[in-house]
């Protein structure tokens, strides 16, 4: 695979006091709302047409607000990155794009800053405890989307990273739980992935991954009454739920666990299921909420999971035999 020379990063020094952060926030929202306005009024004279989105959704608007968000960096841009993975559905294509910036290209922290940083967190000659470091980011992983790029290399990846999921949560049972893009770089030299923010993990006890396992097992091999029986002791469910509410969920479960039930290559980049499980949920959260229940914080942060590896496997366009890298963790059938 061929990559593109890196582009320079935008370097700005990361607030650190709570009152410069304060500001930063300020003005963004000042520039968010000015813009509004002022796209307001351009619609209102007839400069173009009106347009369903809100006004505060402009073009215009996303790229100050991407921009602010890119300088403070912390949970404010943590919080654009998580907009920015679901915005190809529920946001306009403009501001999905601009957005975007926030996972692929946002500033840099300069490399003063970051010697200073480390120099206060580990003392004077940090470097030696580091067999090398790089100031210079690799290359982001969902760069592999783009044109240019072997589908059989973007399956090679999208391998990897389905392969790493089921090995955090089987072999590690520790869980890096942030899997936001911005979290995976793709390193071209050696074809390897690297995965970022592990002070972000959640750990398993062994009774829980056990039980996904089984669970696992039971979709693949179509047994609905022992699916029924490991989703209520992961607690998707209760005994005492009625059967159409059951029913309810063992569809969802059945939608959302598709590509380990699914023989041979999954194409994540052609699969409408992230859609389809979200319009699913929205329809049971709004006819049958009194029903729900909130899942244990184990399987939720799961779930994060495994929907942001499908995200990610999805953006780069991959296809992976997600069965067969389940099936060795798995219990005999």
């Amino acid at each position: 695979m061929t990559t593109k020379p890196k582009k320079p990063r935008r370097q700005s020094r990361v607030p650190t006091s709570r009152i410069g952060r304060i500001l930063r926030l300020g003005m963004a929202a000042g520039e968010l709302a000015a813009g509004g306005v002022a796209e307001a009024v351009r619609r209102m004279t007839g400069l173009e047409p009106a347009q369903a989105a809100s006004v505060f959704l402009s073009t215009a608007n996303a790229q100050k607000l991407a921009r602010s968000l890119s300088s403070m960096r912390g949970a404010a841009m943590k919080l654009g990155q998580m907009v920015s993975m679901e915005s190809s559905d529920l946001l306009p294509a403009p501001f999905a794009a601009a957005l975007a910036i926030l996972r692929d290209s946002a500033d840099t922290m300069p490399d003063s800053q970051v010697r200073r940083v480390l120099g206060r967190e580990y003392g004077k000659g940090w470097e030696r405890l580091f067999s090398s470091f790089d100031y210079v980011p690799s290359v982001p992983i969902e760069s592999l989307g783009g044109d240019g790029v072997a589908q059989e290399e973007r399956d090679r990846v999208g391998a990897l990273l389905q392969g790493l999921m089921y090995r955090e949560l089987f072999e590690f049972r520790t869980m890096q739980s942030d899997p936001n893009f911005a979290n995976y770089f793709y390193r071209p030299e050696d074809g390897k992935i690297v995965l970022l923010d592990l002070g972000s993990t959640v750990t398993f006890s062994r009774a829980f991954t056990s039980r996904y396992g089984h669970i696992a097992r039971a979709l693949i091999d179509g047994d609905d009454g022992a699916v029924r029986h490991y989703a209520e002791q992961i607690g998707y469910m209760d005994a005492a739920d009625s059967s159409a509410h059951a029913e309810r969920l063992l569809t969802l479960i059945r939608m959302v666990c598709s590509p380990i039930c699914h023989e041979g290559l999954y194409d994540f980049g052609a699969s409408d299921l992230l859609k389809r499980t979200r319009e699913k949920g929205f329809e049971m959260f709004l006819h049958h909420a009194r029903d729900f229940r909130a899942p244990p914080p184990d399987t939720a942060f799961l779930h994060r999971k495994l929907m942001g590896t499908f995200q990610l496997c999805a953006r780069i366009k991959a296809r992976a035999n997600a069965q067969a890298l389940i099936r060795p963790y798995l219990p005999a059938s």
